[in-house]
């Protein structure tokens, strides 16, 4: 299950009042895709009732090779992301973002489209 960067402002939202890591992903478009790292489905149903998923659908669409594959495309990004903890958001393996420079949902979809035009 891919989702739409429209739903980005609302998901990046969520991600930082519930707690779940958004990453957005270059594949000739921008999606956001959420990595559940968070036991207790309760402290992350204001992410999937946002995005209109049920936790079975969610949970479903993990054990996926699809989503497999994503995520282990990600794990480079797990060092990196030590550097400045939770919420971590890191562009193409290499960039993070330092959570001071993201004010709003806005400005880390922007700072999140330069870096992207980086190689």
């Amino acid at each position: 299950m891919k989702f739409p960067v429209k739903l980005a402002r609302s998901i990046v939202v969520c991600a930082f009042l519930a707690g779940i890591s958004a990453s957005v992903l270059s594949e000739g478009k921008e999606y956001v895709i959420l990595k559940n790292p968070i036991a207790n489905a309760d402290n992350y149903s204001v992410g999937l009732k946002a995005m209109n998923v049920s936790k079975a659908d969610f949970e479903n669409f993990l054990k996926t090779p699809e989503a497999a594959e994503l995520l282990k495309s990600y794990e480079i990004a797990n060092p990196i992301s030590q550097n400045y903890g939770t919420p971590a958001f890191v562009v193409n393996g290499k960039y993070q973002i330092v959570p001071s420079a993201i004010n709003s949902p806005e400005a880390l979809i922007e700072i999140t489209k330069e870096l992207s035009k980086q190689k």
